[in-house]
């Protein structure tokens, strides 16, 4: 066996350190640990944003709808003359029956006279004079002139009088005849002139909540009567300027007749004009523009949208959507429960640079508030 020598061994000596000082670099690089990667942070630029709250779905408003109309109405004492000329009343039985009749109507009527001049009679039976079929006066008159006073009991304010001949009867060869001239109807009474208004209503008359009538007076003298639809609603003495109310009970779907009228010795002449008060439903959307800047536009990648829907006072769901001079370029839906934060993200594709109106409605009859909104670029 040859034996080492000493330079032989410091070589291998030298030559181990090397080799030990190569795997403790091998292995100290192997187990270094890796560097931790942070997580990606999305930049948002804030472009719009609005705390108010905004009521958003359908919501009882009050409105009004207005009818204006004139009046002039009237109710004066005043007598009427009605001429009724010569005329011919005979009755017999191979001579068949000829009489008077004529129809009168005066209000609340005073005094009713009927004159006549007899110039041929056969003086054979009585000539009747009946108001509405009541005998008031009957005789054989002879040639001469009459007036005969009618009693108050039987006037009333519509009027049928007429004058008949008797039957000859068995007296055939000559008939009972009466030549009658200048035959004249003589009565005093009132005459009055009302105001009858018609206006119609639809919905107005299911949410009705009250009414009223506004009269401004140029002529006013006396008691003025108003009714609807036939029910009083007002009945006094009025002021140049005048306002009553009526009620959902006096009103009907459809039309209704508003009355004007005087009491006796009465007259008023104006305008008027009748207000309706009701309820309408008209459902509110949230509308907001949303302008973008180009270099804001070219910049994003999405705009994100949230938003806070509270006060749910009836639950369902809600439409959102973007408007631009494309047309409607996004929209979405969500269901409303509750108060709840809505976030939505709209792409580069669904929104446009320049102006933009945002909307947000309601569906199903949802009815809440939208409020927090806030905008941004990511």
């Amino acid at each position: 066996m040859a034996e080492m020598k000493i330079g032989d061994f410091e070589g291998f000596l030298i030559l181990g350190l090397v080799i030990l000082a190569i795997m403790l670099a091998v292995f100290s690089f192997s187990t270094a640990p890796e560097p931790v990667k942070k997580p990606i942070a999305f930049r948002e630029i804030p472009v719009f944003n609005l705390s108010t709250a905004v009521h958003v779905g359908p919501q009882q408003l009050s409105a009004i709808k207005t009818f204006p109309f004139t009046f002039d109405v009237s109710n004066l004492r005043e007598a009427k003359t009605v001429f009724l000329g010569n005329k011919t009343v005979k009755n017999g039985v191979l001579f068949g029956e000829q009489d008077v009749r004529y129809g009168l109507s005066i209000k609340s009527p005073s005094k009713l006279d009927i004159s006549f001049k007899v110039v041929k009679s056969s003086e054979l039976e009585p000539l009747i004079i009946q108001v509405n079929t009541k005998t008031v006066a009957s005789d054989i008159y002879v040639p001469g002139e009459y007036k005969i006073r009618v009693d108050n009991a039987f006037l009333t304010d519509s009027m049928l009088v007429s004058m008949t001949a008797a039957s000859s009867g068995w007296q055939i060869w000559a008939p009972n005849l009466y030549e009658l001239h200048d035959v004249r109807i003589d009565a005093e009474g009132y005459e009055e002139k009302a105001t009858n208004f018609i206006f119609e209503l639809d919905q107005e008359a299911k949410s009705f909540t009250f009414g009223k009538v506004d009269l401004s007076m140029t002529k006013n003298i006396g008691k003025l009567n108003a009714r609807l639809n036939f029910n009083s609603i007002y009945s006094a003495p009025p002021t140049n300027a005048l306002s009553f109310q009526f009620r959902k009970s006096d009103i009907r779907q459809g039309e209704n007749i508003l009355n004007i009228v005087a009491d006796k010795d009465s007259v008023f002449q104006g305008r008027g004009v009748a207000t309706i008060y009701y309820l309408k439903e008209k459902t509110q959307e949230f509308r907001t523009p949303l302008n973008l800047t180009k270099p804001e536009f070219d910049q994003m990648n999405h705009t994100v949208i949230r938003f806070n829907a509270v006060n749910v006072a009836r639950p369902g769901g809600l439409a959102i959507k973007i408007e631009n001079r494309n047309g409607i370029t996004f929209r979405d839906f969500a269901a409303v429960n509750g108060d709840t934060r809505f976030e939505f993200i709209v792409r580069r594709g669904e929104i446009a640079p320049g102006f933009n109106v945002l909307a947000v409605s309601s569906l199903d009859s949802a009815v809440f508030d939208v409020t927090d909104l806030d905008v941004k670029l990511r």
